[in-house]
């Protein structure tokens, strides 16, 4: 946090922060739209079914979650637990 003004430095601050803050929401959204590896094909003698790739769909929750957590961290009360960010 920046305390002194010093040459308009602390807008310049707030302003890089809140443009870093809304580049980390939209790595979140690109990493919950990502569906590439949410399914799999496995081979049973000659039928092929499709199933979820849990891995994958537990890893990208696990980024989602950990990405919503920093971001509170670094803006508390900027709607990250206020139904913005909110699960």
């Amino acid at each position: 946090m920046v305390y002194d003004d010093v040459d308009g430095f602390a807008a310049r601050y707030a302003q890089a922060r809140d443009l870093g803050l809304e580049a980390m929401a939209d790595e979140m959204f690109d990493i919950a739209d990502d569906g590439s590896n949410d399914v799999m094909t496995i081979a049973k003698g000659d039928a092929e079914y499709e199933i979820e790739n849990k891995e994958a769909t537990n890893r990208s929750k696990l980024g989602v979650d950990t990405g919503k957590w920093y971001v509170s961290k670094l803006a508390p009360g900027q709607g990250c637990h206020r139904g913005i960010f909110a699960t």
